[in-house]
């Protein structure tokens, strides 16, 4: 949904291998497809998370800070979760030099949406507490 409001303000207009929308989803489907029952479970925070970004849907700059937050941390962090997650780990692989592209997101962004991408992270750490909780379950 992030990558769908941002596209819809040209957020990767320049930038389109930064996009992981279809790299999760052949993830998906490699891990779990279509017709599987053991469909992964849905964390509470997800549907928060999506009803935070339809308040923000026609805000270019508050979008942009969630882009930040969640694509910086693939380019980043997410380089050490792709050595632990199950299958070929495509959302975390990227077509274009990782600095080249981090360089290109940090262009983007002003003081301004400081809040809005910590909000972000806070969105991010609640979703990993959450799985986190779920597999004690």
């Amino acid at each position: 949904m992030l990558e769908m409001l941002a596209m819809m303000h040209g957020l990767f207009d320049g930038m389109p291998e930064l996009r992981r929308a279809p790299s999760i989803h052949e993830d998906y489907q490699e891990l779990w497809g279509e017709a599987n029952p053991n469909q992964p479970p849905l964390m509470p925070v997800v549907k928060e998370y999506m009803d935070h970004l339809m308040t923000i849907k026609d805000d270019a700059d508050k979008l942009m800070a969630h882009v930040y937050v969640r694509h910086m941390g693939d380019l980043s962090g997410g380089q050490m979760i792709a050595k632990r997650v199950p299958g070929e780990g495509r959302m975390y692989k990227f077509d274009k030099d990782h600095d080249e592209l981090k360089e290109l997101v940090r262009a983007r962004l002003d003081d301004s949406m400081a809040d809005e991408a910590k909000l972000c992270f806070d969105f991010a750490t609640k979703m990993f507490q959450q799985l986190g909780e779920s597999k004690n379950d």
